[in-house]
């Protein structure tokens, strides 16, 4: 007796994405000018912490308060390709104000600028807009 066979098959769409690259950096470019806003609004909120005759620094935690504007006027946002950027400042005390001392402890910065403007404004529908699917037949 010969054998016997079913076959089924399903020739479904070639399915791709395509991607706009354009739409993606502009994306983080407005978050990171947002951030840096952010940030430099917060610099000039209003310390709590030491009176240094006149001019009140910020306390544990806080922003760093604007004494001058040399932090203030060098946060610059940077991209880094069409999916990546940062926000940068070439001001040496940047990084101490990030990360801490052994005498003073670390301060709200760039990231929590960044987060606080993601968390406000996600705006992911235009992320959505980056990304169309193509149906190939």
């Amino acid at each position: 007796m010969a054998g016997v066979s079913v076959k089924i098959s399903v020739r479904l769409p070639s399915l791709s994405a395509e991607i706009d690259e354009d739409v993606i950096a502009g994306w983080i470019e407005d978050r990171l000018n947002d951030g840096r806003n952010t940030f430099i609004m917060h610099m000039s909120d209003g310390g709590s912490g030491i009176d240094y005759g006149g001019h009140i620094a910020s306390a544990p935690g806080e922003y760093p308060q604007t004494w001058g504007g040399a932090l203030a006027n060098s946060v610059m946002p940077e991209m880094h390709g069409t999916r990546s950027g940062s926000l940068i400042s070439d001001v040496i005390y940047a990084g101490y104000l990030t990360t801490g001392t052994k005498k003073m402890a670390p301060r709200q910065m760039f990231a929590e600028a960044l987060e606080e403007v993601i968390d406000a404004r996600p705006e992911t529908d235009a992320l959505r807009g980056a990304v169309k699917i193509v149906t190939r037949t």
